[in-house]
């Protein structure tokens, strides 16, 4: 087994804030940073964009953004060899004080001050630990082959604490999202744990996008299309068609499997996915088991680079019906099923309704078993 290098998962990238403005113009005031002369530049994060809305530069570990046509809301502010801040311009004289020592950010002056020195506050305890874990893992061998019973066992507790700090993480962040449901900046943090969501925190998560009356900022629209996806792609729902392209070139649709008398399983991967190549030899035993019953897998690779594709099939032997995404062909399957991260599966059942998505192998083997008897 491989050794999984030890990566932070923080779910933001990096964040901090805040602002100053006036009725007629606006301010926005950051201090405390030991770098000099770099630039900062500001993007809207209500509309994202790759063009900056403004830039300035540090100087004397001060910067100040003053722009008359900048108007309220959430920006991120970027700087060069630090993070990415989330910065609110509000309507009052705001600043935020950027500290070197913990590299956290503290905000004053503004109506979400305690929302987001919280959120600094959970995101510098969990980039301890992730760090320090990081750290740790370097000192072990590159493969799990090559460790000795006495370095597995050090090894899985790191493991298991930085996993553990960022479940802590994550469920702070809920914690944050529900405590501040009507916060525009909450829908940003929703955004960024909707696949961590129990089904109770679901509910919540619904009921504050229908109570939000503020402007439909990208955020909030992801929101709501992964939730519209969710309901799409429910288990009974009928199976959304989409076109690929074969190993031929040529375009197909899912419909001319799917729907047609056999129950498909609809794997999304990539050549470049590692969890997605283990997968294959499992899928393998259940594709020699029920094939002949019934059973059919619809390979949709998303790979970008179709050579590293045909590659990658020919190296793993897959047996069965492979595709892949293009530039030029939309609506996407990915987008369509809402895949936030490969491997992804979508299990059809021989009328073409919905059986389930990302179902375990245990669980596919039980449905297999129940509907090709």
């Amino acid at each position: 087994m491989k050794v999984m290098r030890i990566l932070s998962v923080v779910a933001l990238g990096a964040v901090a804030l805040l602002t100053s403005c006036s009725k007629s113009s606006m301010q926005f005031q950051g201090k405390g940073f030991s770098t000099t002369e770099e630039m900062v530049y500001l993007f809207d994060a209500e509309h994202p964009s790759s063009q900056p809305v403004d830039s300035t530069k540090i100087v004397d570990g001060a910067f100040l953004f003053k722009n008359e046509k900048i108007k309220t809301g959430l920006y991120f502010i970027t700087i060069k060899g630090m993070d990415r801040y989330l910065v609110d311009f509000a309507d009052t004289n705001c600043e935020i004080v950027y500290d070197e020592a913990t590299k956290g950010i503290t905000v004053k002056g503004s109506q979400f001050d305690e929302l987001f020195n919280s959120y600094y506050a959970l995101r510098a305890e969990n980039r301890k630990v992730v760090q320090e874990c990081e750290t740790e893992a370097q000192k072990f061998p590159r493969n799990e082959e090559e460790m000795t019973e006495e370095q597995k066992a050090e090894y899985e507790i790191i493991i298991k604490r930085y996993y553990a700090a960022n479940d802590s993480f994550v469920n702070g962040m809920k914690g944050l999202v529900f405590k501040n449901p009507t916060a525009p900046v909450s829908f940003i943090f929703l955004s960024s744990v909707l696949d961590d969501l129990e089904e109770n925190e679901q509910q919540k998560a619904k009921e504050m996008l229908s109570n939000y009356k503020g402007e439909e900022f990208a955020s909030v629209k992801r929101c709501r299309d992964f939730f519209e996806v969710q309901e799409a792609t429910a288990a009974g729902k009928p199976f959304r068609d989409f076109e690929v392209l074969d190993l031929e070139g040529q375009r197909s649709r899912l419909s001319n499997v799917a729907g047609k008398g056999k129950v498909v399983l609809v794997d999304f991967w990539a050549s470049w996915c590692g969890y997605c190549k283990r997968a294959f030899p499992e899928l393998k035993e259940l594709y020699k088991e029920f094939a002949p019953k019934g059973f059919e897998i619809y390979g949709y690779s998303i790979d970008k680079d179709k050579s590293k594709w045909k590659a990658q099939i020919e190296t793993d032997a897959l047996p069965w019906l492979q595709f892949v995404t293009d530039e030029a062909i939309e609506p996407k399957g990915e987008n369509l099923y809402g895949v936030r991260g490969i491997p992804f599966t979508v299990l059809i059942d021989k009328d073409g309704s919905i059986l389930g998505t990302n179902l375990s192998m245990d669980e596919l083997r039980a449905k297999l078993a129940e509907k090709l008897q």
